[in-house]
């Protein structure tokens, strides 16, 4: 799906539910990656094949068996952000497809990132996200009082 600008009174509807989940826009490299049999590949926004960085590669081979694609946002430290998690396969079982509605999907990523990389690997680390009125709301204040590039709003129940 395609960014766009809205004003801040629709913000602020998106905000008190919990149909919505909130993320900073982040200001990196957007990579999506496949994974399968400890192989990466990294596609970017154009769709064309690019190198991953060599820490980048390394941890996502720390992945299990499976085919996994993971997308996320390459920042200038060297770690890499994921927001979503389109397509998991373990033990030739698909957890999540890209129908899989977001909120399965995040926790899936969730539990990815929390098993395989965290605490010993910060390489890779899964953006924040609210989905709560009062942390939306503590996030968009973050966001706006810390020159933030903005909030990136993605619907619980969409598909990939």
């Amino acid at each position: 799906m395609l960014a766009v600008t809205v004003d801040s009174s629709t913000i602020g509807k998106l905000a008190t539910g919990r149909d919505w989940a909130f993320s900073q826009k982040m200001d990196g490299r957007r990579g999506l990656f496949m994974v399968d049999s400890h192989k990466v590949a990294m596609y970017g926004r154009n769709g064309r094949r690019v190198a991953p960085p060599e820490k980048i590669k390394r941890a996502l081979m720390r992945l299990p068996e499976g085919r996994f694609i993971l997308d996320g946002e390459v920042m200038s430290d060297g770690y890499l952000y994921l927001f979503d998690a389109p397509s998991v396969t373990l033990a030739g079982r698909d957890i999540v497809t890209m129908e899989s509605p977001y909120g399965d999907r995040i926790e899936v990523l969730a539990t990815l990132v929390k098993s395989v990389w965290q605490p010993a690997i910060p390489t890779i680390q899964m953006l924040p996200r609210a989905t709560s009125p009062e942390h939306k709301l503590r996030l968009l204040t973050w966001i706006k009082n810390n020159g933030g590039e903005g909030i990136v709003a993605r619907k619980m129940d969409a598909p990939y």
